[in-house]
């Protein structure tokens, strides 16, 4: 896997694809549901909280709920 993924060029995340065709997001469970659990393990994860912070406001202000 490693090597198709090295070999594969750049490309772009579902939820980017998703954002950019106004799309409802995969946030649950690609963001939200990690982010539960690390906080119940006490595990830090400030970038993942901006992420998810912003994927929700992106989501409101395109109204994608």
């Amino acid at each position: 896997m490693w090597y198709l993924s090295d070999n594969m060029g750049s490309y772009k995340t579902s939820t980017m694809l998703d954002l950019k065709r106004r799309k409802p997001m995969e946030v649950k469970y690609l963001f939200q549901k990690p982010l539960e659990r690390a906080k119940i393990l006490k595990v830090p994860t400030p970038h993942l909280s901006t992420i998810v912070g912003k994927i929700e406001t992106l989501q409101k202000v395109h109204g994608l709920y």
